[in-house]
């Protein structure tokens, strides 16, 4: 065990009290009995037998149904990449790497160990069919059309998964994220097919499943690990069980844990902790999915989740470009509550949609309507649909640890945002890159400076830390020092403290500061100087005793650079910037992954400094569509307030 991991440990171990150590002797003697009771005698989750739950009747969710084409019902695409015909056998176990015949052994949860195992894939892929999402659109269509091959289909497929799948037993238990995603799914449906006399049985079959189902997670569900996501979705999932069953004590413990651990999760300004925009779009699906349920039912809930929903919604809406593109900022595996297309489409512009409408105030243009706000909401609610707020303002979001600098007239554009986060123990990591001071840039609806992605979780962890790694962040690296040691796929092993040193905005010009400590004693100091609409001016100070540093600027794959000593131009498809440093910069071949699963070359740019005393400064001038004479660059590099024309 190397050093940093050790001190992370013991950083753990410290911070456990004594209760924590009580729950986890539970849990350990719970797991035992279950592997003793489930291990070799299986059980199925339709069971009645596996926790002798007393009757309990499944009055369902709010649901609405609408008409789905034959040709959308049959075909789950996983990551624009896997094609699945669901006419044929279901892949519950398929290990989706390059061996089309390699499965995941069907071991006990517990024991099976999925994380970078030979010869299997990524188990996130797995899991994706494993969420059942794909069966509303087919029970749907079979309510529309009562389509006598559907209705076989929809029955073959959930029994096919019961026999395959024994409680406990194989990939699909072996994340309580991932449970508590099929236990919304399987509501959804049922609650979809409850008044169908053909779907008698499978509704209370389903109905036993889902309480099976929400039951393990209540018993195995701990707020003492650090809060994430996940955690958010198996409350969600324990909530809409209680409502979808009258239950007044799971609603009431779900909705207690829920809003507890959500004010630990997202900042006071409305940002997920873990610095992952896909897991905070997650995070706000789940929770107005949720609040759409309490509303239709007339249960009373606490404003905090509205409010809270605002601040996310406003967060959203201020790094959403004019095509509705977000940045890819930490992890970004796909993952939704929702999927009635059964493939990939936006998702941040359908969480803003359906986050509109439950608030009743529009975040996002009211085009395109996405196939799953029509699950909750009419036509009539559709049209009321406005168009959206002016968002056009440079924002700082202080606790959040984001500021996004703007400009926008018209179908001019320009976005840059700046991650000046922290990472504390006390807060998440699970799915944050070491990105500490790392910048992207959208031009116009065109991404030209980006985020690398995520591309996999489990089958590489080689890859895996690629793509978390400092080196391949817009920031800077200093002695191939990484901000904080990757101790596992989903750990960072070293806290450490940014600071916001200064923020102003006015019409024509803003300025954002902050330093990070990441490579104590070195400080890391950025600053960044808008003069809008068109000059970004960005000074990196690095203070302290060290050999060498490394700057990056990751260009998009879709984006051609060339390279002419201290300039980089980047040409997009409308609009070319210019990039010169005060540096001799080099381009060199690395990957981003947009889409997961997936991953493609592109061309970074970087400088390489050694040294030079107590501070060692880089300046780097971003012009868009406009090049820069010599004298005004000396000016910047010279650290010249003055204004001067270019």
């Amino acid at each position: 065990m190397n050093k940093s991991k050790y001190i992370w440990y013991l950083k753990k171990v410290k911070s456990i009290k004594l209760d924590e150590v009580c729950w986890k002797f539970k849990l350990f003697i719970l797991r035992l009995q279950e592997k003793r009771r489930y291990a070799k005698k299986r059980k199925f989750i339709i069971s009645n037998d596996i926790y002798k739950l007393q009757p309990a009747k499944f009055w369902g969710l709010y649901v609405r149904n609408f008409d789905v084409k034959e040709t959308e019902i049959y075909t789950l695409e996983l990551f624009n990449h896997y094609r699945i015909n669901l006419n044929k056998r279901m892949p519950w176990h398929n290990a989706f790497n390059s061996m089309e015949n390699t499965e995941w052994p069907q071991e006990f949860c517990y024991k099976l160990n999925y994380k970078h195992r030979n010869g299997f894939g990524c188990a996130r892929i797995n899991w994706e069919v494993n969420r059942f999402q794909f069966m509303l659109p087919m029970a749907m269509y079979y309510l529309n059309t009562k389509d006598n091959e559907a209705l076989i289909h929809i029955k073959r497929i959930f029994y096919d998964w019961v026999k395959k799948n024994p409680f406990l037993v194989g990939i699909s238990w072996t994340s309580a994220a991932e449970i508590a995603a099929r236990s919304i799914s399987w509501l959804l449906l049922g609650s979809i097919i409850k008044n169908d006399v053909k779907m008698e049985k499978l509704c209370l079959d389903i109905a036993a499943a889902v309480r099976n189902q929400l039951r393990y997670l209540r018993l195995h569900c701990t707020t003492y690990s650090t809060g994430n996501s996940d955690l958010i979705i198996v409350m969600t999932a324990l909530a809409l069980g209680g409502i979808a069953f009258r239950d007044r004590d799971m609603l009431r413990y779900a909705m207690e844990k829920l809003e507890a651990e959500l004010k630990k999760l997202i900042s006071s300004d409305g940002i997920d902790k873990e610095q992952s925009i896909h897991c905070h779009a997650l995070i706000a699906e789940a929770i107005a999915v949720l609040v759409i349920q309490l509303k239709r039912n007339k249960i009373s809930y606490s404003n905090y989740m509205d409010k809270l929903l605002e601040k996310m919604a406003g967060f959203l809406a201020s790094i959403m470009d004019q095509n509705e593109n977000v940045p890819a900022l930490g992890d970004d595996d796909r993952g939704k509550i929702i999927n009635l297309y059964n493939k990939e489409f936006n998702y941040y512009e359908y969480v803003l949609q359906l986050i509109s409408l439950q608030q009743n105030k529009n975040y996002i243009k009211a085009e395109n309507i996405n196939r799953n706000i029509k699950l909750f909401f009419d036509k009539e609610q559709l049209e009321q649909l406005s168009e959206p707020e002016s968002n056009d303002k440079s924002i700082c979001y202080k606790e959040g640890g984001i500021t996004v600098l703007k400009y926008k007239a018209d179908k001019t554009e320009r976005i840059m945002t700046f991650n000046h986060s922290s990472l504390h123990y006390g807060e998440v990591a699970a799915h944050r890159h070491n990105d500490a001071l790392s910048l992207t840039l959208s031009i116009d609806g065109e991404k030209f400076i980006v985020d690398p992605g995520t591309y996999v979780y489990h089958n590489s962890i080689v890859w895996r830390n690629y793509f978390r790694s400092t080196i391949n962040h817009n920031t800077i690296i200093v002695d191939e020092t990484e901000q904080s040691d990757m101790t596992g796929t989903f750990a960072l092993g070293k806290e450490f403290e940014t600071k916001l040193k200064e923020f102003s905005s006015s019409d024509s010009e803003d300025f954002v500061s902050a330093e990070h400590y990441g490579y104590k004693p070195i400080v890391h100091y950025r600053e960044i100087t808008y003069k809008k609409p068109d000059l970004f001016i960005i000074k990196d100070d690095i203070q302290g005793d060290f050999v060498n540093c490394v700057q990056t600027f990751a260009a998009a794959p879709s984006v051609k650079v060339i390279l002419n000593h201290d300039l980089a131009e980047l040409y997009g498809e409308a609009n070319v910037v210019y990039m010169y440093s005060s540096e001799k910069i080099n381009m060199e071949k690395e990957y981003t992954s947009e889409m997961y699963t997936k991953k493609k070359g592109t061309n970074v740019i970087r400088c390489s400094v050694n040294n030079r005393g107590s501070h060692t400064e880089i300046t780097t001038v971003i012009s868009i569509n406009k090049k820069i004479s010599d004298e005004v660059l000396r000016r910047y590099y010279n650290n010249n307030k003055e204004e001067v024309k270019y």
